[in-house]
């Protein structure tokens, strides 16, 4: 039934760009643009001040920060800046927001595979394009005011710089990031029948801090160009949540408190050095260093009507990093035919030690888990190959092979040592069979990156669950067939229909390890699995309905998964996967008045976890709906207010608890929670200088 409704409100915001696509406009018979290039000028109805704003405008197109698939080359994203990825791992919307508009001389949106230009694997990518010495002194600057009810107003904002020294172009940049925000909401937990078991009224509160400074430069020394990188911050997060239990005749039980404190330093720098050998050959060389310390202490303490009965507490120490060093040759042999060839090599560590403490009123004891100290690392290398092929103005064709070797060791509580060895072909097929109409097809094997705490034991307090580490855990592979069919309307109109179709080598989740009666969950690998998506999205200008300079984006998407549960036997979804969503943006704009007004609205699916004696399911409540106003009468400013989550939405959550195992045991109690964070304010403040 819910899937029923989803699909009915989303064809109800899509199909209409669908007819409207089908204009009187005929196909025209000219050479179609695999390019499309918007100036800045498209761009100043939106009161675009940085490269973000710019990018996130751009009809059709969506933002991918990049996967977390294994490799440099596979995780990139899908924005170039001047044609180059950014050699660093850094969030793009970060990297653009640094790039005031001012800089920017067009931003260019290339669909499908053109010769030298690095698509890796994306489908469609951005290309922003910056001016002939547009670094020379200007910058960008945005404050904000997070305001809700209860609450401190929180202060955050960001500042960036770009100039000239000598013959090197320079950017550096400061953020600051912040919140308070309640974390509010019942439990009630119940017999099978409904019967009410207990209440419990909890009242937690997240506060969050970062702060960050980075800098990047280029420099043309002769026939080489270098670029250099680095960002470092700082994060701390404390989260205390006091929760009272009542029984159903209201009678007090107990006080359960818990806190939550981390904190983080992160340090990046990377950096790349091109030369071109003539117009038809060219060398890259891209390195990348990460380093991240982490510490986590969690505690749980339970006062009953006697007073104090137990603390556990969890104390985490990490210490993790990843180095990259990548070479790549581009070789454009002809307009119609480019190779990409080269190496890839990396290192990855994590050193991990997790105590886990009981103190019944005795003082601190050890519990025993397993795999509670590691040292996790990886050495993997890769050879890749790729050929950009334009048998006709129409016809794009892109094979490409990449071959994969890695050694994962671990040592401390467990040893372990493994070899793997994965080719991963690819082929990418555009054709322009109209002007405005488009089809992009690919097929790819792609293999997942593993989360190195998979290796290691971690406890969630909050709900009594421990997952023990897994040395035997593999990646993922999956084998991808997508396609994609593109019409362009309205000038800067756009639909787009996706499908794809994935089988699933192995696929990551959680499964029971250890002997009966001491079994526990842990990250490992099920059997294979399967999985379809399609997805619509729409990008519609109003000015034809009598909405001048207005906007409609949307999309929305539903999809199915198959995989055999490990605990039963049975066929079920894959967890933590959410197959239904769907989402509407409005926009309009006075150009004449200063003036914007706006609203989006996001609606998903449920999400399932599976554990040996529990099924866990999120729900995401009616929809999250967000709205904002924007003025730029203040000279120089562009001031906007929202209001985010508009109706205070329910995070809901049940869990089903079985008294063994799922496939024998019988259900015992379910517990439901509700929980709000309430409607968020901002007030910003944008400018550059």
């Amino acid at each position: 039934m819910q899937r029923t409704l989803l699909a009915a409100c989303a064809a109800a915001a899509i199909f209409p760009f669908a007819a409207f696509a089908d204009d009187d406009t005929p196909a025209q018979p000219a050479k179609p643009e695999a390019v499309l290039t918007y100036q800045p000028v498209f761009f100043e109805t939106f009161n675009a001040l940085t490269a973000l704003d710019m990018v996130q405008r751009v009809p059709g197109f969506s933002m991918d920060e990049g996967e977390s698939v294994r490799g440099f080359g596979g995780a990139a994203g899908n924005v170039l800046i001047d044609g180059e990825r950014p050699s660093s791992k850094e969030s793009l919307g970060s990297i653009l927001q640094r790039i005031p508009a001012s800089q920017v001389e067009r931003v260019e949106h290339i669909r499908g595979s053109v010769s030298g230009i690095d698509m890796r694997g994306q489908t469609e990518v951005v290309n922003v394009v910056r001016a002939e010495g547009a670094s020379g002194g200007s910058g960008a600057w945005e404050a904000n005011f997070r305001i809700q009810e209860g609450e401190p107003v929180v202060p955050f904002g960001e500042a960036s710089y770009s100039g000239q020294a000598g013959r090197a172009d320079y950017t550096v940049s400061f953020e600051s990031d912040g919140y308070r925000a309640p974390w509010n909401g019942p439990e009630f937990l119940f017999r099978p029948d409904g019967t009410l078991i207990e209440r419990r009224e909890e009242e937690g509160r997240d506060t969050f801090r970062n702060y960050k400074i980075a800098g990047n430069t280029e420099i043309e020394l002769g026939a080489w160009t270098v670029r250099a990188n680095a960002d470092a911050d700082w994060r701390w997060y404390e989260y205390p949540e006091p929760g009272r239990a009542f029984g159903p005749d209201g009678e007090f039980l107990r006080l359960d408190e818990l806190f939550i404190d981390d904190s983080s330093e992160n340090f990046s720098f990377g950096g790349d050095v091109e030369r071109d050998f003539g117009e038809a050959l060219s060398f890259k060389l891209i390195g990348l260093q990460k380093l991240r310390e982490f510490q986590s202490e969690q505690t749980s303490s339970r006062f009953d009507s006697g007073g104090f009965n137990k603390r556990t507490r969890q104390t985490i120490a990490n210490d993790e990093g990843e180095s990259i060093l990548r070479g790549v040759v581009t070789w454009i042999q002809s307009p119609r035919s480019a190779f990409d060839f080269g190496v890839e090599g990396a290192y990855n560590f994590l050193e991990s030690d997790v105590d886990l403490t009981v103190d019944e009123g005795n003082g601190f004891v050890v519990i025993p888990l397993p795999v509670t100290e590691a040292k996790v690392e990886e050495y993997r290398g890769e050879a890749f190959a790729s050929w950009v092929w334009e048998p006709s103005d129409r016809l794009t064709i892109e094979p490409g092979l990449t071959v994969e070797v890695s050694r994962i060791t671990q040592s401390g509580s467990v040893q372990a040592e493994r070899d793997f060895i994965y080719p991963k072909p690819s082929l990418a097929v555009t054709w322009d069979y109209a002007s405005d109409r488009q089809i992009r097809l690919l097929a790819e094997r792609e293999v997942a990156q593993l989360n190195f705490f998979d290796f290691v034991t971690s406890s969630s307090l909050s709900d009594d669950q421990t997952n023990v580490g897994n040395p035997d855990l593999k990646p993922q592979r999956t084998w991808r067939l997508r396609g994609e069919w593109e019409k362009r309307f309205w000038t800067e109109g756009v639909i787009t229909l996706l499908g794809e179709f994935g089988y699933v080598e192995e696929v990551q989740d959680l499964i029971p390890i250890g002997e009966p009666g001491k079994r526990f969950d842990a990250p490992g690998n099920l059997g294979n699995g399967d999985y379809w998506r399609a997805r619509v999205s729409a990008t519609a200008p109003l000015d034809r309905l009598g909405l001048t300079n207005a906007q409609l984006e949307a999309y929305a998407e539903t999809g199915d998964s198959s995989v055999t549960d490990p605990v039963t036997g049975r066929t079920r979804i894959f967890s933590d996967r959410r197959h239904e969503e769907w989402y509407v943006e409005f926009r309009q704009d006075f150009p004449d008045r200063k003036f914007s007004y706006g609203f989006d609205y996001y609606q998903g699916g449920d999400v399932e976890l599976y554990f040996i004696d529990e099924v866990r399911r999120f729900e995401n409540g009616p929809g999250d709906l967000d709205v904002f106003v924007e003025t730029t009468r203040v000279p120089g400013v562009t001031v906007r207010l929202s209001l985010e989550n508009i109706g205070n939405v329910d995070f809901a959550r049940r869990r089903d608890f079985f008294d063994g195992p799922r496939d024998t045991g019988q259900l015992a109690a379910y517990e439901t929670r509700e929980k709000q964070n309430g409607v968020t304010g901002y007030l910003t403040f944008r400018g550059t200088f």
